[in-house]
C-alpha cells in the first residue's frame, strides 16, 4: 500500500508538472492570467473532491481506491495521448 501510494504521488507530480508546461506553451501569452486561473482551479477542485471520493471508496474496500486510481489517470492518460496528437496534425 505504502509503494502504491508513493507511485501515485510521483505520477501525480509529474502530471502536474507535465501540465503546466504544456499549458504554458499552448496557451496564447495574452491569456495566460485566465488560462492558468482554469487549470489552477480545475487542480485545485481535484484536490478537495478526492480525499471525499476515496473516503466513499474506502468505505467499502481500500484496494478500490487505487483501482479505481489507476483506471481514471490510465483514460486521462489516453485522452490527452489522443488530444495532442490531434493538435499535432
Amino acid at each position: 500500500m505504502i509503494a502504491a501510494s508513493a507511485v501515485v504521488g510521483v505520477g501525480v507530480g509529474a502530471a502536474m508538472t507535465a501540465s503546466y508546461s504544456a499549458a504554458g506553451s499552448v496557451i496564447p501569452p495574452g491569456a495566460h492570467g485566465t488560462g492558468f486561473g482554469v487549470l489552477t482551479s480545475a487542480s485545485l477542485t481535484g484536490m478537495a473532491v478526492s480525499p471525499i471520493a476515496a473516503g466513499f471508496l474506502g468505505a467499502t474496500a481500500i484496494r478500490a481506491v487505487f483501482i479505481v486510481n489507476v483506471v481514471v489517470i490510465g483514460l486521462l492518460a489516453l485522452a490527452v495521448n489522443r488530444l495532442m496528437k490531434e493538435g499535432l496534425t
